[in-house]
């Protein structure tokens, strides 16, 4: 057979070319220069990254002549060794050699002095397959064996070697390697075939090896014997090797996992199923996408990208809290764990991608739909604004009266000075508000600064109380003076809490400007006050709001400045009474109807 295969015809046989395992090559090289020898070493890690290559080495560096420059790889001892024809370098396979008898055969040999070496030097790969009689049999040897012996024990598993072996050992952890290293050597590899492989292609040849260079360079071997006489590999024939999918692909599915599109879902997962996808892969990578815009969230670091670039991660992130993510990543995780008894892996995944069409959409928009919005919204506002402009100059300025009965304060610090202003403050107006109606009209947004103060004074702890008796506010929604509460609240969630304020979060920002409005403010306070014995004030804001406040907190926590606390004032219900509703305006309130007619059935 002339042909090599490239892990053997690239098998390292200098410490210098050894990839990915500088602590080790570094000792072992200083053990050889102050010639301070173990009697017995042990090497472990994942297959393929360079136990046995290194054992090797190592065992014609004890024993070339030149010492200097050991291995000189020009002596005869090290040129013997290299093509395995030196007598005094027994190499054994414990997978295939079990027994006490293989065992003792070794033994039986160490009286003898080496043939033409230094050292008699043994090398047992998958040391841990011996059997138990075995390794009580190589035991009292490791303890005191001939000096001219030296032992190199390697294994994937040091767990199932006996700890009273291990005590005796030097032991040396092989690391995986790292991506670099592979790249380096695959582009060191391509120039010596004379090969051209694309750099997204070593990229994916890299993360399929998963840590293992003699791996690489088998999947290396694989494309170039499918490229034929071509010769050029790039992406498309490693993912037609291996069944993998771009990220575009992916990205693509998650847009669509996260627009509730289960059709268009189900009809890309039968298309990666006919392209013969691994699904097993394809769920570690979404694991890892999700891990990375994780990552890239709370360090905004471009490093931390693997698999994605900058516009992936931020397409992501403007779908996702990082919460959803966490939550998406375990379901990830308990699907990949369920393969190992799985009989059909597709529907597994299948199932798992209908999970995730579940997380982080109860109360989200589509993004185009909220984009378009936000668009219209803008118009509009300029629009009045410019109808109005000579009211509105000072609109910034402007404080939005109480009625008699309710008072809020706010208190802003400005220098040394605290000024007492009102708590809303009107910069939106509703779409559909006219313009002789917006002295009425008190949907308003709070603005950011506002809502950091707010953010400031709130804890976890507070969170997680009002959060488990906001789940008895369903109790009242047969009530027909609550249930427009009830239905309200419900469209919410709670973002943050505090001793005096709740802040609710919503995607949707008519129910934001309602909740903000005064006469409903009042009312949900009164709401909640009565029903839950939650005496705080209640606050909105939209869920692009929410990931704004926490941007701002998070920089203002690093450079340590932020605001003092909102000072917050309830309002004085205690003289208020609330006047019993008609059946009609109990309906109109339930059922949120305009034009109700009650008709009386004829007898």
């Amino acid at each position: 057979m002339s042909y090599k295969a490239l892990y053997r015809k690239y098998r390292p046989t200098t410490f210098e070319d050894v990839v990915g395992q500088d602590y080790i090559v570094k000792t072992l090289k200083q053990t050889l220069k102050k010639n301070k020898l173990g009697h017995a070493y042990l090497f472990t890690g994942t297959r393929g990254t360079g136990k046995t290559s290194v054992a090797k080495i190592f065992a014609k560096s004890v024993n070339c002549l030149n010492q200097e420059e050991a291995p000189c790889n020009k002596c005869e001892i090290c040129i013997a060794s290299d093509k395995g024809l030196n007598p005094d370098i027994i190499e054994l396979d414990a997978a295939s050699n079990t027994g006490v008898d293989d065992v003792r055969n070794i033994i039986e040999q160490l009286k003898y002095v080496p043939f033409q070496s230094k050292y008699k030097v043994y090398i047992i790969d998958e040391v841990h397959m011996l059997s138990p009689n075995a390794f009580n049999a190589l035991l009292k040897t490791l303890e005191e064996p001939p000096e001219h012996v030296i032992f190199i024990l390697a294994t994937t598993e040091p767990h199932k070697v006996l700890p009273t072996i291990i005590s005796r050992c030097q032991r040396f952890d092989f690391l995986r390697v790292d991506k670099d290293s592979i790249i380096k050597r695959l582009s060191y590899i391509e120039g010596k075939e004379n090969i051209s492989v694309s750099d997204t292609a070593k990229k994916m040849i890299a993360s399929l090896a998963d840590g293992g260079m003699r791996d690489a360079l088998s999947i290396l071997d694989q494309c170039i014997a499918y490229s034929g006489d071509n010769k050029e590999i790039n992406e498309n024939t490693i993912k037609e090797i291996y069944g993998l999918t771009s990220t575009a692909d992916k990205v693509e599915l998650i847009k669509k996992i996260h627009n509730k599109e289960a059709k268009d879902v189900l009809n890309q997962l039968k298309e990666f199923l006919v392209r013969g996808i691994d699904f097993k892969r394809l769920t570690n990578d979404f694991i890892n996408i999700f891990k990375e815009s994780i990552l890239y969230s709370y360090t905004k670091e471009i490093d931390v990208l693997d698999s994605l670039n900058i516009e992936n991660v931020e397409d992501i992130l403007k779908r996702y809290e990082e919460e959803d993510l966490l939550k998406m990543i375990d379901i990830l995780m308990t699907t990949s764990e369920s393969y190992a008894t799985a009989t059909n892996i597709f529907s597994y995944f299948e199932v798992a991608c209908l999970k995730l069409m579940n997380i982080g959409n109860n109360n989200l928009i589509n993004v185009k739909e909220a984009e378009s919005k936000k668009e219209e919204k803008q118009n509009i506002t300029e629009e009045i604004e410019k109808e109005d402009e000579a009211e509105k100059q000072d609109s910034s300025e402007m404080l939005i009266e109480n009625d008699v009965e309710v008072s809020q304060e706010l208190t802003l610090q400005k220098g040394t000075n605290e000024i007492n202003e009102e708590v809303f403050e009107e910069n939106e107006l509703s779409i559909n508000t006219k313009k002789k109606n917006k002295s009425k009209a008190l949907d308003t947004i709070l603005d950011n600064e506002t809502l950091l103060q707010l953010v400031v004074q709130c804890t976890r702890d507070q969170r997680t109380e009002d959060e488990n008796k906001f789940k008895f506010i369903n109790d009242y929604r047969y009530d027909f003076n609550l249930a427009k509460y009830v239905n309200l609240l419900n469209k919410t969630q709670i973002a943050a809490s505090g001793d005096d304020c709740i802040l609710v979060m919503s995607a949707i920002e008519p129910i934001v400007n309602n909740i903000n409005e005064k006469q409903m403010n009042k009312e949900l306070y009164q709401f909640l006050e009565g029903t839950l014995g939650i005496d705080k004030m209640i606050y909105a804001l939209t869920e692009e709001q929410y990931k704004e406040v926490l941007d701002m907190y998070r920089e203002r926590v690093a450079i340590g400045t932020l605001p003092s606390k909102y000072k917050v004032v309830r309002y004085d219900i205690k003289k208020e009474v609330v006047k019993e509703k008609e059946p009609i305006e109990r309906v109109i309130d339930l059922f949120g109807l305009e034009n109700v007619e009650i008709i009386e059935e004829e007898n």
